[in-house]
């Protein structure tokens, strides 16, 4: 009888202890899930601001362009890098993505100059190479943080040293021609999702119109 008893109690002592792991497997299962829920939601929202970012500036060098040469709204305001050749010439040499047509897209990551505006830096890649898993385009377009903890592409100003999402800008002119009032820019911001082992991406659009030229 007495044996039986102590069989019974070990047994008991194992079924205890199986629940009591059970639930902390479980309970653990269960952190692990939020906190991977929690870092995938925070790092989506921060890429949504580094693709806002991207429109924002480009809305920027817009506007740079209309107080640099407000002589000549119609011709500068989508002047590449502000260049003054954009004053009184028609010619579309001087302006963003005057080269390119709607199936020849390139893209640009954002720099600043030595007057701390905005420029974009073209750099020669074909679209079917603009992945995350490419560690070419990955080096290219990182996104770093500057010292002042703003989003930056030029790394000799970078404080971290692994940075996550990488941005380009592609834009184009809906119409097709580089003499439009319109160009339609896009904000495509990758990075690598570690609670799934895949790459995520956010894609932000906005059209910037020349509403100050003569209608």
């Amino acid at each position: 009888m007495k044996k039986s008893l102590e069989a019974t109690s070990i047994i008991e002592a194992i079924i205890v202890l199986l629940i009591v792991v059970t639930g902390i497997t479980g309970v653990y299962g269960l952190l692990t899930s939020s906190q991977n829920l929690a870092n995938s939601t925070s790092n989506r929202i921060q890429a949504i601001q580094i693709a806002r970012d991207g429109l924002e500036a480009v809305t920027n060098i817009r506007d740079t362009n209309w107080i640099l040469f407000a002589a000549d709204y119609e011709n500068c305001w989508n002047a590449l890098n502000y260049n003054y050749n954009c004053i009184g010439n028609t010619w579309n040499s001087h302006r963003i993505l005057w080269f390119q047509d709607g199936s020849n897209r390139r893209p640009y990551r954002l720099s600043k100059n030595s007057n701390n505006r905005f420029e974009l830096e073209f750099i020669s890649y074909p679209t079917s190479d603009l992945r995350y898993w490419n560690s070419s385009f990955r080096n290219d377009f990182r996104v770093w943080y500057d010292a002042n903890g703003f989003y930056t592409q030029w790394a000799s100003i970078v404080t971290d040293t692994n940075p996550l999402f990488t941005r380009y800008l592609i834009i184009s002119y809906p119409s097709g021609s580089p003499s439009s009032s319109t160009i339609r820019v896009r904000s495509v911001v990758q990075w690598f999702n570690r609670s799934s082992s895949t790459i995520s991406e956010v894609i932000l659009e906005t059209e910037l119109k020349n509403w100050k030229a003569k209608q």
